[in-house]
């Protein structure tokens, strides 16, 4: 091999080691965004001027629809119970939890939906809501029974721990899949506030590391 033959084999190695970095880098940027949806560095933050929503001014609750074939859905409610409005973006946090408290596997996915992520602003005494879908059937992956769940609000640390509705099994190793946080039509009567305030459980701190948010 001559110097010159040489020289041009070392400049093809060294492309080819380099085209070779920047693909495993990109497979393993996909692999860290596709993971399940726990807590995320906060890249949203709410821009109307309102207050970020926290847990220890909210109430929640989870109401069921009406199920489709192998599916479940529930429809979560979080209140605003301050006297002031609050802001949220994008996505809340949520762990499945035994009926001891323990944490069950939760494999929380961003449900493939035509709704946007966009910034919602509460009211006092007014709600915003997200919908919750899993299969309760599955051959060959477990699934979980759940007896409550911690909800973390968007930019939030504290949960909310709210009765699970249903008695049906999450499928799938305990994958939910979850819509966007959006605004609620109109608030709820003072009566069913006040209903929904005296069965809420106390905000606690949540077990995600850093902020709970939306999509970046």
């Amino acid at each position: 091999m001559t110097r010159g033959e040489g020289a041009t084999h070392d400049r093809a190695v060294i492309l080819v080691a380099l085209v070779g970095l920047l693909v495993g880098g990109l497979h393993a940027t996909a692999a860290a965004t596709a993971g399940p949806l726990r807590s995320t560095p906060n890249r949203h933050a709410v821009q109307s001027g309102a207050v970020p929503c926290q847990a220890r001014q909210l109430a929640a609750r989870l109401a069921t629809r009406r199920p489709t074939p192998g599916r479940e859905h529930v429809l979560l409610l979080l209140l605003n119970r301050g006297a002031s409005s609050c802001g949220m973006f994008g996505f809340v946090g949520l762990e499945m939890l035994g009926a001891d408290g323990s944490a069950l596997t939760t494999d929380l996915q961003r449900a493939g939906t035509s709704r946007p992520a966009v910034e919602v602003v509460i009211p006092p005494a007014g709600e915003a809501a997200s919908q919750l879908s899993w299969a309760t059937f599955s051959v060959d992956e477990a699934c979980v029974a759940p007896a409550d769940v911690e909800v973390t609000p968007p930019n939030d640390t504290g949960g909310l721990v709210v009765p699970w509705p249903t008695a049906s099994l999450v499928c799938r190793l305990g994958q939910i899949d979850l819509e966007p946080v959006h605004a609620v039509a109109a608030a709820r009567s003072r009566t069913s506030v006040a209903a929904l305030e005296a069965r809420a459980a106390p905000a606690r701190p949540g077990p995600h590391a850093g902020l709970n948010v939306g999509p970046a």
